[in-house]
C-alpha cells in the first residue's frame, strides 16, 4: 500500500467515521491534519477565534444531526474552547475536539505552546486521551466517536503531538 502520514490517516480516519465538515483555527501545529482532511474531502472552515469554532460545531451537529470536529493548535488554542466544550457537555453534543501538541519528545524543555491541556480537557469532556504513535491514529478516532455517540452522548477530546502527525508509517 505505501507510506501515508499521520496527518492523512485523521483524514481517512475522519471521512470513514462520516465527517463531512471540521470547524478549526489555523495552527502550525495541526497542519498535517488540515493536509489530510482536505485529501479526503473533508469541507475545512476557518474560524477567528477556538470557541467560535466550537460554537459553530455544536450548531452544525445539532442542526445536521451529522458527526463534526473541531481542530486547534497546541497551548491557548486548545483552551480557548474551554467554554464551549462545557457547554457541549451540558447540551450532550457529540462532537471530536482534536487539539495539537508540542512534539512528544520535547515535553517540558520549553517549547512554543506546551502547556498540560489534556488535563484540562479531561474536566470538560466526557473523554479526553493523547495520542501515542502514528499508526493508532485510526483506532484512537475510532474510539473518540464511539465515546463521543454512546448512551450518554457528548464532546470527546484528541491531543495530537505533531511529530505523531508528520510521522510516515505503513498504511496497511
Amino acid at each position: 500500500m505505501g507510506l501515508i502520514s499521520g496527518g492523512a490517516l485523521f483524514g481517512k480516519a475522519l471521512a470513514n467515521e462520516g465527517v463531512e465538515k471540521a470547524f478549526v483555527l489555523c495552527g502550525g501545529h495541526i497542519m498535517p491534519i488540515f493536509y489530510g482532511m482536505r485529501q479526503a474531502g473533508i469541507e475545512i472552515i476557518d474560524l477567528r477565534h477556538e470557541a467560535a469554532a466550537m460554537y459553530a460545531a455544536i450548531a452544525y451537529t445539532r442542526g445536521s444531526g451529522k458527526p463534526v470536529v473541531v481542530v486547534t493548535t497546541a497551548g491557548p488554542g486548545v483552551i480557548n474552547t474551554t467554554p464551549a466544550m462545557i457547554e457541549a457537555m451540558e447540551l450532550g453534543v457529540p462532537l471530536l475536539h482534536i487539539g495539537g501538541a508540542v512534539v512528544a519528545n520535547a515535553r517540558d524543555a520549553g517549547p512554543l505552546q506546551d502547556m498540560s491541556t489534556l488535563s484540562i480537557m479531561e474536566s470538560c469532556s466526557k473523554w479526553a486521551r493523547k495520542i501515542t504513535s502514528t499508526s493508532r491514529i485510526p483506532e484512537y478516532v475510532t474510539l473518540a466517536f464511539r465515546q463521543a455517540y454512546d448512551a450518554a452522548p457528548g464532546p470527546v477530546y484528541l491531543e495530537a503531538p505533531t511529530d505523531y502527525l508528520l510521522t510516515t508509517v505503513e498504511e496497511s
